[in-house]
């Protein structure tokens, strides 16, 4: 959006208007500038932020010129504006966008691809190469991720493709890819499609292959508790996700070393009451957990829901968690498992 302002250079009252319309913060910065133009530049630029009608702040960027009357004087001066509050807000947008993906790509546990809708891969980082076992010149060069995507997962594809084409992004869902070796890598994606393009498209995936057989291995485990604790044991020693035991009133009675991994206490905080999930859980979290017990109260189980929980440090710490009330325990006694 532009507009423009002339202004009378000894008109007295009409030559503050730019500072009645500036913020207050930047009124000394208007008027230096507006006043840098008379006194012998022809011409300059600034940035400041104007104040509309209804209260609202607005980037504006002028570019202000001097007009001289016959005399030399410089008789009016006129600005012109362009509004860059969209444009700010968006550039801060992507660099905030570009600085997590950048994160993101730094960790190493997550996939990144810039890919098109017609399979073709722009570019791909080495944790996607580790999935599916493909250099990066193989996939770039004749690789496609239609290829690696097992027939009965096409329609899953397809129907993202279309959200992207109505929404420019997709729910998140699971499918798998074929590996080079032949094996098959179970992965969480989303897929979003970039500003201004109907073909060009950034996904990120993420590895749940382990994830899924541990939440297998725990099913099992679930129906096999009653006669069969050790193999719950060695599961939990395991470490391959974290497992406590717990009390409803937010005690926990027990945990694996992966639990206390996760949440960044120790063991010796475990024996010495430290740790109780009801105190580590955010408060946006507390109604979510109020319902998981209800549910374990009513039906033994606790369908698995995402959360955080905040760790030692004070950083926090995404969940995936479930519970049960193995049969022969207390009704108040339950355990958990997680994975990050």
């Amino acid at each position: 959006m532009r507009g423009a302002q002339r202004v009378s250079r000894s008109g007295g009252p009409r030559a503050g208007v730019w500072e009645l319309f500036a913020v207050p913060e930047d009124a000394e910065l208007v008027r230096r500038a507006f006043l840098t133009v008379g006194d012998g530049r022809l011409c300059s630029s600034h940035e400041h932020r104007w104040l509309t009608r209804d209260g609202r702040r607005r980037l504006i960027s002028w570019d202000t010129t001097a007009i001289r009357a016959e005399d030399g004087r410089v008789s009016h001066i006129v600005s012109t504006g362009t509004d860059l509050t969209e444009q700010r807000a968006m550039e801060e947008t992507l660099r905030w966008y570009r600085a997590t993906l950048e994160r993101l790509n730094a960790c190493g546990m997550i996939g990144i691809v810039s890919s098109r809708t017609d399979g073709s891969m722009m570019a791909v980082n080495d944790a996607f190469l580790e999935m599916v076992g493909y250099s990066r010149e193989e996939l770039l060069r004749h690789g496609s991720w239609r290829d690696l995507t097992p027939p009965e997962f096409e329609h899953a594809d397809n129907r993202a493709i279309e959200e992207l084409e109505q929404n420019g992004v997709c729910t998140p869902f699971e499918k798998e890819y074929v590996r080079k070796d032949g094996t098959r890598v179970r992965v969480l994606i989303g897929i979003a499609l970039l500003e201004g393009s109907r073909t060009d498209l950034i996904c990120v995936i993420l590895d749940i292959t382990r994830r899924r057989k541990a939440e297998r291995d725990l099913e099992e485990a679930y129906a096999l508790h009653g006669k069969s604790e050790a193999r719950f044991r060695r599961l939990m020693e395991a470490n391959i996700i974290g497992v406590m035991f717990f009390h409803l009133d937010g005690r926990v009675l027990d945990a694996n070393t992966a639990y206390l991994n996760t949440i960044g206490y120790t063991r010796a905080d475990l024996r010495a009451g430290l740790v109780r999930w009801s105190g580590i859980t955010p408060p946006e979290y507390q109604e979510r957990d109020l319902r998981g017990v209800q549910e374990l109260r009513q039906t033994g189980i606790c369908t698995p829901f995402e959360k955080e929980y905040i760790r030692k440090d004070g950083s926090r710490v995404p969940i995936l968690i479930g519970a049960r009330i193995p049969r022969a325990v207390a009704p108040t006694k339950a355990f958990h498992s997680w994975s990050t």
